[in-house]
């Protein structure tokens, strides 16, 4: 929705101020046309380092708890009981739920991400598809304004440019 929203609105407020410089339409058209690409590439570019930066930052707190499940075994041990208890478990329950799970590291490393952070370590996001897809939204949004300049010119073009950005 942002990249769809962002290549429309940027697009459209390119297409309209090139045509009201009195261009001519093709240079209109194509302004529109670089628009989008320029527009579509650098959003794309932006959410592959921003997913990138993300999974880094998780890969880290990853590496930390995992660091801290070998040098403190009986800690995140607790730790993990104290969590079940609070998700309802009985005492004894949590803490033989807690020594089942720290029995498999992977398991545990995966446990405990869930709980403490929200997340799971297998399932990060990619960067190359989270790029793709803004790329993707980012050029549909551009060229749904760009459509008026294909069929026509002048003010008709412009309006109906803004028309469908403003829908």
């Amino acid at each position: 929705v942002f990249g769809a929203s962002d290549g429309l609105v940027s697009n459209v407020s390119l297409l309209l101020g090139f045509a009201g410089s009195g261009l001519a339409i093709g240079v209109v058209r194509l302004a529109g046309l670089a628009g989008a690409v320029a527009g579509g590439i650098s959003m794309a570019a932006g959410e592959w380092v921003s997913i990138s930066s993300q999974n880094d930052l998780i890969e880290r707190e990853l590496d930390v708890e995992r660091r801290e499940l070998h040098a403190h075994p009986d800690q995140e041990t607790a730790e993990l009981a104290a969590i079940y208890e609070r998700h309802g478990m009985g005492q004894e329950q949590a803490a033989s739920a807690a020594e089942e799970v720290m029995r498999q590291p992977e398991v545990a490393l995966a446990v405990h991400a869930r709980e403490e952070f929200g997340i799971h370590p297998g399932d990060l996001p990619s960067p190359v598809g989270a790029a793709g897809w803004s790329l993707v939204c980012f050029l549909i949004g551009a060229f749904l304004p760009l459509i008026p300049w294909f069929l026509g010119s002048g003010a008709a073009a412009a309006w109906a440019s803004l028309g469908i950005g403003l829908v």
